[in-house]
């Protein structure tokens, strides 16, 4: 797919409420999940999940930067 068939077509007005909308449904869940721990843990365990999901994140980050260095091919540097 070419970046002109992405900013170009039937669908191209389109887009960008998706976008909006992926990032206010994003919001919601995570209100709603909030709303779960608290009720359910109490608020002192709000700190600890957040930063465990923290900690999922940045080692799903760094796994996706390891998957992508491993798929392209490194080119070899002639010395100077």
């Amino acid at each position: 797919m070419r970046a002109t068939d992405r900013t170009h077509g039937p669908n191209a007005r389109q887009r960008p409420s998706y976008r909006f909308a992926q990032g206010n449904l994003g919001i919601a869940l995570g209100a709603w999940i909030g709303g779960l721990i608290v009720e359910g843990m109490g608020l002192a365990a709000a700190p600890y999940l957040g930063a465990l999901i923290v900690a999922i994140g940045i080692a799903l980050t760094r796994l996706s930067g390891r998957l992508d260095n491993a798929a392209t091919p490194r080119r070899a540097v002639a010395a100077e």
